[in-house]
């Protein structure tokens, strides 16, 4: 069975949203949603991205990514990085906005 484009990004922003809720696990689940709604493994996106299994993992997990991590993930799942919720790297010294 196959579904529409519209339908699948409607159900994984639905399961994201779900998530956010209650504010335990980070944005980037989407990530891993998004992955798992593919049958992708995570060597698999690791591969095919160039990037190593830890940093897709590290990104799954909402670590602070660097600019070309970024991009590939950006470029493999066709989306921005406010779509994917991924985390920038931070400089030293820098500190996380709070909220």
């Amino acid at each position: 069975m196959r579904f529409s484009e519209g339908w699948c990004r409607e159900k994984i922003t639905q399961k994201a949203s779900l998530i956010n809720l209650g504010g335990m696990i980070p944005m980037n689940s989407l990530l891993r949603l998004l992955r798992e709604h593919l049958n992708l493994s995570i060597q698999e996106v690791a591969d095919a991205t160039g990037l190593s299994f830890r940093t897709v993992l590290r990104a799954e997990q909402g670590a602070p990514l660097n600019p070309e991590s970024r991009q590939r993930l950006c470029q493999f799942y066709g989306k921005t990085t406010q779509e994917l919720g991924l985390v920038p790297r931070r400089r030293r010294g820098e500190t996380a906005p709070s909220h």
